[in-house]
């Protein structure tokens, strides 16, 4: 098998390798969080209805700090704080935040300026505000990417702004019915 591989262990003890496009196709259809023409049965874009809820570690961004290489400067990286344990559900509307202390955090998926996954966490930029990144102790990164992905492509077609490009380094998209 060439390129990147996936391992899952089952239940049973037993282990499947299977190239991560394989597992990404194997997921089953995320619930639709709208009804026809991305709007929910209110009328509004993208709905409320949840996608995805798991356990998370936190962690936001308390500022940047430089990188250097020998005394030269080649650029900065997030600086993030400790890890906060809580819970993430995504709906067709946003991203919400409950963490143990108490703590909520509403992120409207319109306001996400960015969206990258590393192997074991994802990250997003919400408009203006520093970078919140998760880890999933009981569940996927990927998934949870794929699972953020696709409900922000649902609901910039349902407010009109047409189809995302790319996610990062910050999401960018283009009208909708143009074409390349």
């Amino acid at each position: 098998m060439s390129g990147s591989a996936i391992q899952a262990r089952l239940p049973d003890g037993s282990v499947q390798t299977r190239p991560s496009a394989e597992w990404a196709a194997a997921l089953p259809p995320e619930p639709s969080p709208a009804g026809e023409g991305g709007r929910d049965p209110a009328g509004r874009a993208g709905g409320d209805r949840l996608w995805r809820r798991d356990r998370v570690l936190a962690r936001f961004a308390l500022g940047d700090e430089p990188i250097r290489l020998g005394g030269e400067f080649l650029g900065t990286m997030e600086r993030l704080g400790p890890k906060r344990p809580g819970e993430l559900a995504l709906t067709g509307a946003a991203l919400e935040l409950r963490l143990d202390d108490g703590e909520v955090h509403r992120w409207p998926l319109e306001e996400l300026s960015a969206l990258q996954a590393s192997s074991g966490t994802v990250q997003i930029r919400p408009r203006g505000r520093p970078i919140v990144s998760f880890a999933f102790p009981d569940s996927s990164a990927r998934l949870w990417e794929e699972s953020i992905a696709a409900a922000l492509r649902v609901r910039w077609r349902g407010l009109g702004r047409g189809e995302i490009v790319e996610f990062q380094p910050r999401i960018v998209g283009r009208p909708a019915g143009r074409v390349g």
